[in-house]
């Protein structure tokens, strides 16, 4: 399972794991998000932020 918070300044992804009834993180990454690519919870330049990702 992924899990991706996408914010003005970052993007995380979290790699989870199911195990025994609970989760276990598997992996992470952050990256930074250029200026303006998003905005006030608006993605205003998709190229940009997927490139992030």
């Amino acid at each position: 399972m992924l899990g991706i918070d996408i914010s003005s300044t970052t993007i995380k992804l979290l790699e989870l794991s199911a195990q025994d009834g609970s989760y276990r993180v598997e992996g992470y990454s952050v990256a930074s998000v250029p200026q303006g690519a998003v905005f006030e919870k608006n993605i205003n330049n998709v190229g940009d932020v997927a490139t992030a990702v």
